[in-house]
C-alpha cells in the first residue's frame, strides 16, 4: 500500500517568503522592470495589453528562479547535484507557451463547466515546476503534471486550496480597498496630477501584491512537486495536512 504524501501547507507558505526575497535579490533589475511595467499598464490603457504581457514574462523568469530555490531547499544533496548542473537560464519559450496552453484550456473549460476548469487547474498546476526544474517542454510538462497528480487529486486540493485562499483573498481585498480609495480621491480632488499620481500608486501596489501572490504559490508548488515525487518512489511519509 502506497503511503500518502506529507504536505504541510502552512509551513511551506511561511518558508516561501525567504525564496522570494532571495530570488529578488539575485535579479533586482528584473524586479524593477516588473514594477515599471505594472505602473505603465495602469497609466497607459491603450498599451496595457502589451505592457502586461511584458510584465508577465518578467514574472515568469523570476518565478522560475524562485521555483528552483524552493525545490533545491526541499531535495537531498544527491538529487540536487544531479539536476542543478543542467539549470541554465529560465526556459522562457517553454514557460510562455505553457502559460498560453494553460489559460486557453482553463478558459474553454470554464465556459463549459466550473468543475472541469478546476480539475484542469489543479492537475496542471505542477507543469511550471517541471519546466523550471527539469527543463522540459510545455506539453510534456502538462502531461507530467497530470500524471503526478493522478490518484492524489483530493490530497493536492487539500494542500493548494488553503494556500490559494490565504494568498489570493487578501490580494483581492487589498485591490478592492485601493479602488474604493482611488474613487474617493477622484471625487474630492480631480486635478490631473492627483489622478495620474493616484493611478500610478494604485497600479504599483496591485503589481507588487500580484507579484508576491504568484511567487508564493510557485514556491509552494515546488515543495508539492518534491513531496509527490518522493511519494511516487516510496520515500514520503503518511498524512496530508
Amino acid at each position: 500500500m502506497t503511503a500518502e504524501p506529507e504536505l504541510k501547507w502552512t509551513a511551506d507558505l511561511a518558508r516561501s517568503f525567504a525564496f522570494i526575497e532571495s530570488g529578488i535579490s539575485e535579479q533586482p533589475m528584473l524586479f524593477v522592470a516588473y514594477l515599471v511595467f505594472s505602473v505603465f499598464a495602469g497609466l497607459l490603457p491603450a498599451m496595457s495589453a502589451v505592457v502586461s504581457l511584458l510584465s508577465q514574462i518578467v514574472l515568469l523568469v523570476i518565478a522560475c528562479n524562485v521555483a528552483r530555490k524552493s525545490w533545491s531547499d526541499a531535495v537531498d544533496e544527491n538529487t540536487r547535484s544531479e539536476l542543478t548542473p543542467s539549470h541554465g537560464g529560465a526556459p522562457l519559450l517553454s514557460l510562455v507557451f505553457l502559460q498560453i496552453l494553460f489559460y486557453m484550456a482553463l478558459t474553454l473549460l470554464f465556459f463549459v463547466l466550473i468543475v472541469p476548469a478546476l480539475w484542469w487547474a489543479i492537475s496542471s498546476s505542477l507543469a511550471i515546476i517541471f519546466v523550471s526544474v527539469e527543463d522540459i517542454g510545455a506539453v510534456e510538462a502538462l502531461k507530467a503534471s497530470h500524471k503526478l497528480v493522478s490518484g492524489r487529486f483530493w490530497q493536492v486540493c487539500r494542500y493548494l486550496v488553503p494556500i490559494g485562499l490565504a494568498v489570493l483573498v487578501p490580494m483581492y481585498l487589498i485591490w478592492g480597498l485601493m479602488d474604493v480609495g482611488f474613487n474617493m480621491v477622484l471625487e474630492q480632488v480631480g486635478t490631473f496630477p492627483i489622478v495620474v499620481g493616484g493611478q500610478a500608486v494604485k497600479s504599483l501596489l496591485k503589481g507588487v501584491s500580484y507579484f508576491a501572490a504568484q511567487l508564493l504559490i510557485v514556491a509552494c508548488l515546488a515543495r508539492l512537486y518534491v513531496t509527490l515525487k518522493g511519494a511516487k518512489t516510496g520515500s514520503a511519509e503518511q498524512s496530508v495536512l
